[in-house]
């Protein structure tokens, strides 16, 4: 039960830094709250 929501909180971790990492290539404005 713990295994399955510990999965599914990282992969939702894992998705935002991936978004953000893909946001600040296009505009290269650097966002000091993600870095």
């Amino acid at each position: 039960m713990i295994k399955w929501l510990i999965t599914i909180l990282l992969a939702a971790v894992i998705f935002l830094m991936l978004s953000a990492c893909g946001a600040a290539k296009r505009r290269k404005a650097s966002l000091p709250k993600f870095m």
